[in-house]
């Protein structure tokens, strides 16, 4: 052992390897069986001879099926169910299990069943052993995730489940502030104060209205690749670039149909326009 640990041989010259013990440990189970022995119920036979001898064909042994698994769990324990879901420690190691299957559960108490063999799933019941819900086990994120592995989405999953986890408490609160609303009394104030607010919404509205006219005429002028820098903020710039959108649909359209007629774009609609060859 010290020679392993001071990295002198290499571990394979004292320990098996797990292929290697997996093999050994099969040799040792048929020797046993295999071997003859003395006690008072197999009486010199060996566990082979007495199964070939003494089995029943018509009465074969009970095998636990898949719906009976959580009986075999180890760790049977009753937990209160948290905005965070279950959390619970078994040794060093902690697991928590968490998601929208038991977002309707929160301040209640339940009886869980875990099985170290499958800790990816937590089973929970309530306290009569009825209702069993199956829920996943939420996974540690580094906080490294964006630069070591940043496709691989675990930090949107983990974020679902502590969204789906807290869906139920919003969906009770909407529906609880819905019917019974807060009773408010209406504030008084003076005609200049109610005036100035008036002033300030209607600027404010304004601004709002502004800006999303603007970045819609950003983004028609984007498309058709003319400079954000051209663009005023004035009802010509805007029917100028429905026009241009328009001229540039009607193109493709002609381009897909065949040849187009000629048309004719009204820039200013107070004037009247007469093309070239139709005057009177």
């Amino acid at each position: 052992m010290a020679e392993v640990e001071a990295r002198k041989v290499h571990p394979s010259k004292y320990f098996y390897s797990y292929e290697d013990w997996h093999k050994r440990f099969g040799e040792i189970v048929n020797q046993y069986n295999a071997a003859p022995q003395q006690g008072r119920i197999l009486g010199g036979l060996s566990p082979d001879a007495a199964l070939a001898k003494f089995a029943d064909a018509d009465d074969p042994p009970m095998q636990f099926s898949a719906g009976l698994r959580y009986i075999l769990a180890l760790d049977k324990r009753t937990a209160k169910i948290t905005l965070n879901g279950i959390t619970f420690q078994v040794g060093k190691q902690k697991f928590n299990y968490r998601g929208e299957e038991i977002a309707h559960l929160v301040g209640q108490d339940v009886r869980t069943w875990f099985d170290p063999e499958n800790p990816e799933t937590l089973v929970v019941t309530d306290m009569q052993r009825r209702n069993p819900i199956c829920v996943a086990r939420s996974k540690e994120v580094s906080a490294l995730e964006c630069l070591t592995d940043p496709d691989s989405g675990r930090l949107a999953q983990e974020l679902r489940r502590v969204a789906g986890q807290a869906s139920y408490m919003k969906a009770r609160f909407t529906a609880v502030k819905s019917k019974f609303p807060m009773p408010q009394r209406r504030a008084l104030a003076d005609v200049r104060t109610l005036q100035l607010g008036q002033q300030i919404e209607e600027q404010n509205t304004a601004r709002k209205e502004k800006t999303v006219r603007v970045d819609r005429m950003r983004r028609q002028a984007n498309r058709m690749d003319i400079p954000s820098v051209m663009l005023d903020d004035d009802p010509e710039t805007q029917r100028g670039l429905e026009l241009l959108a328009e001229a540039e649909r009607e193109h493709q359209r002609g381009c897909e149909q065949g040849p187009a007629t000629p048309h004719v774009y009204q820039l200013d609609p107070n004037k009247t326009f007469n093309p070239k060859g139709n005057e009177s």
